[in-house]
């Protein structure tokens, strides 16, 4: 019997899944037999750096509750995708079932690093995010020892400005997933 499997995508709140790297990540994992899961947000409020944990707070409160719609017990395993604030969520979430769930991060804020886990979590960041120190970062994760690829002049949506280099990370990223 094939296990059952589901990528659960917790988006940012300007980046959703018809976007590059969540579009291809939900397309590899669908590929791969995985059940796809969206989390959706509602009437959130602006977000800038300076209230980036009360909407943390709001996205993480929005997706246990869908979360908690889901037989989470018929799943053998279960890959968190995160962009952005999604990522606050999806550590939370993890932190509060205690599961050895995999985590894909891509360009998670400011308020994630503290809740970054080591163990099945994967970071993508961009050395030119405006949303996140990168030498916080790199710290939590090299001794956390969480695998974290950095871009190269990446911006919070992973890209440079050089179209046909970031298609060609993309590639790349996708191929580590």
């Amino acid at each position: 019997m094939k296990k059952k499997r589901m990528a659960l995508i917790l988006p940012g709140l300007g980046y959703h899944s018809d976007k590059p790297l969540l579009y291809y990540a939900k397309k590899l994992f669908r590929q791969r037999g995985y059940q796809i899961e969206e989390i959706t947000y509602q009437n959130l409020p602006e977000w800038n750096k300076e209230n980036l944990e009360a909407v943390g707070e709001i996205v993480t409160q929005q997706a246990e509750k869908a979360f908690a719609q889901i037989d989470t017990q018929s799943y053998e395993e279960i890959v968190f995708i995160s962009k952005s604030i999604g990522s606050v969520a999806a550590c939370r979430l993890i932190q509060k079932w205690r599961k050895e769930w995999k985590h894909i991060c891509f360009t998670p804020v400011e308020v994630t690093i503290p809740l970054l886990e080591s163990g099945k979590t994967i970071v993508f960041s961009g050395t030119s995010d405006p949303f996140i120190d990168c030498s916080k970062l790199k710290q939590v994760c090299r001794e956390k020892k969480i695998p974290l690829y950095l871009i190269d002049e990446g911006n919070h949506s992973l890209e440079t400005g050089d179209i046909i280099g970031d298609i060609e990370k993309l590639r790349q990223i996708m191929k580590k997933l």
